[in-house]
């Protein structure tokens, strides 16, 4: 008897359709900072050349009553910055970009910033870990209406090698870290099964009231080759147009390398173009490490 194996295989030619390329907005709308600005254009999923970026545009930031703060001439590069105008707390600011035969409007504010605070911090067994570095943290929810934040928290380590002729060498590390927590104001909000190293939550079961909740970290190092040298955590406070963004973005980019999910549309807020201007208030407690 003879066993036969038989394989064959079909090449599909498929055509893209050619689409119009959409501008794509990155704001920084945040407290006590200058209001900057990255614009560059989508382009097809089998282009695998830099973005284009977009240097020609005028960018002009109004008050809520369209009184003119200030107009940004061209950028680099495709970055924009304001010169004279910083984001302030609880102001709202409309921006118009002005591009050949094409307007673009916008708009949101800045939130009140937060009253948070590390109230202490030790080390325990978690979920069978062990010297996982909890914190236990204090929350002021002092404004009217829901609210919204989210937590993140970055790494700094040190990592030593040595060389040949036997002296140290030191690399310092910066890393953005898992959030862990198993305490329910943490873990209450379904969006963040599709990110760990961004929490968000809202004041809904707390709203008007200070609230004490803990997560934390097992990521610390402490051996003769790699320290943990410290610890930034931030506590930011968003406005309801940047929660959603925020939560529709880690959905994207969760499932981007998955061929079989349903693209995730992420809600921004410039009519006709991608990307968001979107307030937040940012407070961070760092944690020093001594050895």
């Amino acid at each position: 008897m003879f066993l036969v194996l038989f394989s064959c295989r079909k090449q599909i030619d498929f055509q893209l359709p050619t689409q119009t390329q959409s501008l794509v907005v990155n704001s920084n709308l945040c407290a006590d900072s200058f209001i900057s600005f990255t614009l560059k254009y989508t382009q097809a999923i089998n282009d695998n050349t830099k973005p284009l970026l977009e240097n020609n545009a005028i960018i002009e930031i109004f008050t809520k009553d369209t009184l003119l703060l200030e107009t940004i001439p061209m950028g680099s590069n495709g970055h924009y910055l304001s010169v004279n105008t910083k984001a302030q707390a609880s102001l709202f600011y409309l921006v118009k970009i002005s591009l050949p035969g094409k307007v673009y409007w916008m708009g949101d504010s800045v939130p009140s910033p937060s009253q948070s605070k590390i109230l202490k911090t030790d080390s325990i067994i978690f979920q069978g870990k062990e010297n996982f570095f909890r914190i236990n943290y204090q929350l002021k929810d002092l404004q009217n209406g829901l609210d919204y934040y989210g937590i993140k928290m970055k790494h700094y380590c040190e990592l030593y090698t040595l060389k040949p002729n036997g002296d140290k060498d030191t690399t310092l590390i910066e890393e953005w870290i898992d959030v862990e927590t198993i305490d329910p104001i943490l873990t209450e909000d379904q969006n963040n099964k599709f990110s760990k190293k961004h929490l968000l939550f809202s004041d809904k079961y707390f709203n008007g009231s200070p609230i004490i909740f803990n997560f934390g970290t097992g990521a610390l190092a402490n051996s003769i080759s790699k320290k943990t040298k410290s610890i930034v955590i931030y506590m930011e406070h968003y406005t309801r147009q940047a929660y959603d963004y925020y939560s529709t973005l880690n959905e994207h980019i969760f499932y981007q390398n998955d061929p079989f999910s349903q693209p995730t549309l992420v809600k921004g807020n410039i009519n006709g173009a991608y990307g968001s201007f979107t307030g937040k208030n940012v407070h961070n407690d760092s944690l020093i490490f001594k050895y």
